[in-house]
């Protein structure tokens, strides 16, 4: 649940803080109170898209700072390789020049990723709003939780984690191989510095193949003889 709201220079508001309690909170006041102000502060720290007209007039930035106490944001800890916190403290800054400073629990995030996170904190819900229902990227989970599959999705994804890691380990085996057959001198440098022969996979199916890396202050100098002079001498 969201425990604190922290607004500073955010239209109108200069400096705001909100305490919410278990249960139904009812903000009220009449027009031009600012009740609008706290729903948009809410959207920009759950990653709404914002623009600078957002930052207080003659304030350098704006900053919202909100706290949650859940559970429900473990997945996203994880695939983000972070260490999952029972609060969640986000805070977004938002610059007169309309960059964008977002971080989680100390740890700096993207406005995507806040997005993400933030969808799984909190719904604002308006006329024929229903953000989630009408969320594409998270028709699959609704799939998901309606067939019961949990077992067999985790299942899923720890076979093909195994079957990446694999994949990988092979590529690596296969390139060692490969090198050694063709001889070629990896990271090789000459004399003069200019050059470097490296081993390099190519993008199609011929292997291994060798790639001369020109340093710049000769790109652009380079012709087919000295090319072919260059790898001669390896």
């Amino acid at each position: 649940m969201l425990t604190q709201l922290h607004i500073e220079n955010i239209a109108v508001i200069e400096n705001a803080d909100i305490e919410f309690g278990r249960g139904l909170t009812v903000l009220t006041g009449e027009t031009g109170a600012g009740k609008s102000i706290i729903v948009d502060s809410l959207s920009a720290v759950l990653g709404a898209r914002t623009s600078r007209e957002l930052v207080r007039s003659g304030a350098e930035y704006g900053i919202v700072s909100a706290v949650f106490e859940t559970d429900a944001a473990a997945k996203w800890f994880e695939e983000n390789d972070f260490e999952p916190e029972d609060e969640i403290i986000i805070r977004r800054k938002i610059g007169s020049d309309g960059k964008n400073n977002c971080r989680v629990c100390g740890n700096p995030v993207t406005v995507s990723q806040l997005k993400q996170l933030g969808s799984m904190l909190l719904d604002i819900h308006g006329q024929n709003d229903g953000r989630q229902l009408m969320d594409e990227a998270s028709h699959l989970a609704y799939l998901d939780g309606f067939g019961k599959t949990s077992d067999e999705l985790t299942a899923f994804k720890d076979a093909y984690a195994a079957y990446v890691a694999c994949k990988r380990e092979m590529d690596r085996l296969s390139m060692d191989e490969a090198e050694k057959e063709l001889g070629i001198p990896c990271g090789k440098t000459s004399k003069d510095g200019k050059f470097t022969l490296q081993g390099t996979r190519c993008l199609g199916c011929c292997g291994l193949a060798p790639v001369m890396v020109v340093n710049e202050d000769v790109y652009g100098k380079v012709t087919p003889e000295m090319v072919k002079d260059i790898l001669a001498k390896y």
